[in-house]
């Protein structure tokens, strides 16, 4: 819900719907969703929730598909379980099935998931935990769902999903991750927490109701199969976080981001800002970028540590109040950059004080400048009209 874009669409799209928490938000801000689901008992909660919400269904079969929003309550009396529709409430169509099977052939403009991505090994329900579809479905799901999106984005299209992934032995998450993105699209995978296998095992059957409290052998027996599991694959920790997958407007060389993030909260505004600019930025060569007047962002500070009695800082440091938080350790380029750039002035025009000022090297100093203005604007730290 914090990462997803919450601009006006045509389009949307909840893979996995469950009881439609994803599905109401995307109705306030998508004249058209489709929610998707492999359970029926799910499709005829969203069914239900919605209807709260005065929402026109239609579909879902085997869950409820003659449902009709509920003459007994309005959108306000239903936006007290709900998110505050009276701003606008879009159509819902609820299709039974499982992932995107049941969209084959459509595109978006949006697409969110909440998808059943626990990894529990079959030794472990063998040991007694059942399968839950809400969130796992017996085998990956990831890999499949993310290397299916691109067939059902639109150009200019964003997919939002949570996901977890495993940390095995010496080599890369992020390798690992990139193996499952489809050609041709944008990516931006965060890294939010890496958890250790004990823990991450320990929680998903605490969530599943196999406590040591209630039955200490059977937990036991469970966590034991879990570990093994992960013992015999070489997992040494679970990252969780979030994927974010662009389709370009247009054919270009796509990018990709995979990273670690500490930074929470409502993000989808900065989601947005990230995907258009970056869209921006990669249709200007470095003469486009140099007339570009950027501006420092508002939540953007700066911290210089200094030796007593020293006339320069030995580190400078740019700090992002936003956004995900970011902290940058910024060159005397990239501080003299972030601290003139006020909107009037090309980042050219900057690049040529600097050397006036420094004698640097003309063209090794502007390359280095424009290359930290696609840097700073990507991230946040500066902003362009």
């Amino acid at each position: 819900l914090e990462m997803t874009v919450r601009e006006q669409v045509d389009s949307a799209l909840d893979v996995g719907c469950g009881c439609g928490i994803q599905t109401l938000y995307l109705l306030r801000h998508a004249e058209h969703v489709v929610a998707t689901d492999i359970s029926a008992r799910a499709l005829a909660f969203t069914a239900f929730n919605a209807a709260l919400a005065g929402v026109s269904i239609t579909g879902a079969p085997g869950a409820g598909s003659d449902i009709a929003p509920s003459s007994g309550l309005d959108s306000e009396a239903g936006a007290a379980s709900a998110p505050d529709t009276a701003s606008g409430v879009g159509h819902l169509e609820l299709l039974h099935g499982s992932l995107l099977e049941p969209v084959a052939g459509r595109r978006f403009d949006l697409i969110a998931s909440n998808p059943p991505f626990v990894l529990t090994p079959p030794a472990v329900r063998e040991a007694g935990l059942p399968l839950m579809e809400y969130r796992d479905a017996g085998g990956p799901v990831l890999p499949e769902l993310v290397a299916g999106l691109r067939e059902h984005l639109e150009p200019g299209a964003a997919a939002v999903m949570l996901g977890n992934w495993e940390h095995r032995g010496a080599g890369s998450w992020r390798d690992a991750v990139a193996a499952w993105l489809p050609e041709g699209l944008d990516a931006w995978i965060l890294e939010r927490e890496l958890q250790d296998p004990v823990e991450y095992a320990t929680m998903w059957l605490r969530d599943g109701g196999l406590t040591p409290e209630r039955d200490p052998e059977a937990f036991d027996a469970a966590l034991e199969a879990w570990i093994d599991d992960f013992e015999a694959r070489d997992v040494r920790g679970v990252g969780f976080g979030y994927l974010i997958v662009h389709r370009p407007r247009h054919p270009r060389e796509p990018w990709r981001l995979l990273e670690e993030v500490t930074g929470q909260g409502v993000l989808g505004p900065h989601v947005a800002e990230v995907l258009e600019v970056r869209e921006r930025l990669a249709g200007l060569d470095d003469e486009a970028v140099a007339d570009l007047c950027p501006l420092l962002a508002s939540d953007v500070t700066e911290e210089r540590h200094l030796i007593p009695g020293a006339a320069e800082p030995t580190v400078i440091l740019l700090r992002q109040g936003g956004g995900l938080g970011r902290t940058i350790r910024a060159s005397t380029v990239v501080a003299a950059l972030a601290g003139v750039a006020d909107g009037e002035l090309s980042v050219g025009q900057i690049a040529s004080a600097v050397v006036a000022l420094t004698g640097e090297d003309a063209i090794g100093l502007r390359a280095e400048m424009v290359e930290a203005t696609r840097h700073l604007i990507t991230v946040g730290f500066l902003t362009i009209d």
